[in-house]
């Protein structure tokens, strides 16, 4: 096996640099090595930059002076020792020939190295056709790789409304195009379709649960209001699309607003006893209040009439006011005792009673009232029937 020579074995001087630069550069492990051209670039410049700046070489003895002279060296200390003479011009210029062409040996010694590693990492890498993966999972794509000398990391997320949740959407880089052996796809895994789920706002403002759907990545589209008899008014009842239900980002949400309960119609109670009529008011949500009164009409003990009226749109829990039939009013039994059948009879139904004649000897040769069934000033129910005996 090769042995690499690095360039600080042949000049002491060279910056570590040079050395990681070159046995980087030549690693037989391709994962070892640089991982583009480019990152490869960037290492040689920035060793170029630790270097000291380059200076044309010339022959002018002042330049040669100004480059070479240094202090006086061991060696020279010591050849002055012996001979008890410094060394020639002549002799110091051709030390500082010699040690320029060191300088160069060694710069053309790291081109070298440089393009030989660069020909060797580029010449001994093997491409190959990243396949199709888009759909799988990253182990299933594992797998497909493996024989390639290729792997897969998930390196983002992200929402697709065709890839299921858990599959690879896309990779870097793409089906088709050619990777080196050796490299790791960076895929881009799905997270499902991007669905939110609506919020339960029911008893909240119109303010409170706006805040809520939009914190929720949804919109509220504007308001329905509806009566409901448990929800205050201007409270919300419920959304549309209904809470828990999963939607996509910004879906409209329509808000249902409480109107409070809604109107019921008044129930029809007259000809209804009291008791059935007040039950039917309680049924409906509506209170009552009875009050009793006379009617020639309706019998006692049953409705005459409600406030509001019957089939009257009311909110529940209106008061309705139903009246009572006292039966006929009470009317005092007028005196027509020896009066003149016409006149009786004329007196008894101005008094609201109605009239029964009655001839007890068979025939009338006075004319005139004798008896009457309900005795003159008692007070009885108008439209009762009074006899009257005339003789």
């Amino acid at each position: 096996m090769m042995t690499l020579v690095v360039p600080s074995t042949i000049r002491g001087d060279v910056p570590p640099g040079c050395d990681e630069l070159v046995l980087r550069a030549t690693q037989r492990d391709p994962d070892a090595r640089y991982a583009s051209a480019a990152a490869f670039l960037v290492a040689v410049r920035e060793i170029r930059r630790s270097l000291p700046a380059p200076r044309p070489l010339t022959d002018d003895p002042s330049d040669q002076a100004r480059t070479l002279v240094v202090t006086l060296s061991t060696a020279e200390q010591a050849a002055v020792g012996a001979t008890g003479q410094k060394p020639s011009k002549a002799k110091a210029l051709k030390q500082g020939k010699r040690r320029r062409g060191w300088i160069v040996a060694i710069a053309i010694l790291m081109i070298a190295a440089l393009i030989g590693a660069g020909a060797y990492w580029f010449g001994s890498t093997k491409s190959v056709a990243v396949p199709g993966i888009v759909g799988m999972t990253i182990p299933a794509a594992q797998v497909k790789l493996a024989p390639l000398d290729l792997t897969i990391e998930k390196s983002t997320e992200a929402f697709s409304e065709t890839v299921a949740a858990g599959k690879i959407i896309t990779t870097d880089p793409a089906p088709g195009t050619e990777a080196r052996v050796g490299t790791t796809i960076a895929a881009t895994v799905s997270k499902g379709q991007e669905r939110y789920a609506v919020p339960t706002v029911a008893g909240f403002t119109v303010n409170d649960a706006t805040t809520a759907l939009g914190d929720a990545s949804l919109r509220v589209a504007g308001q329905k209001k509806v009566y409901d008899s448990k929800v205050g008014v201007g409270l919300v009842i419920a959304t549309d699309p209904s809470a828990t239900t999963k939607q996509k980002r910004d879906t409209p949400i329509t808000l249902l607003v409480s109107k409070g309960p809604a109107p019921v119609p008044v129930p029809r109670v007259v000809g209804q006893t009291r008791d059935s009529a007040v039950a039917e008011l309680t049924s409906a949500g509506l209170n009552s209040t009875v009050n009793d009164a006379f009617s020639s009409t309706v019998v006692p003990g049953q409705g005459i009439s409600s406030s509001p009226k019957a089939g009257t749109p009311v909110a529940k829990g209106s008061n309705v006011s139903l009246v009572i039939s006292k039966g006929p009013p009470l009317a005092q039994v007028p005196d027509v005792y020896r009066q003149t059948e016409g006149s009786a009879v004329a007196a008894m139904r101005a008094a609201g009673f109605k009239v029964s004649l009655d001839y007890p000897i068979g025939f009338t040769p006075f004319g005139r009232v004798v008896t009457q069934s309900v005795a003159a000033g008692k007070s009885v129910p108008q439209g009762t029937t009074i006899t009257l005996g005339i003789v």
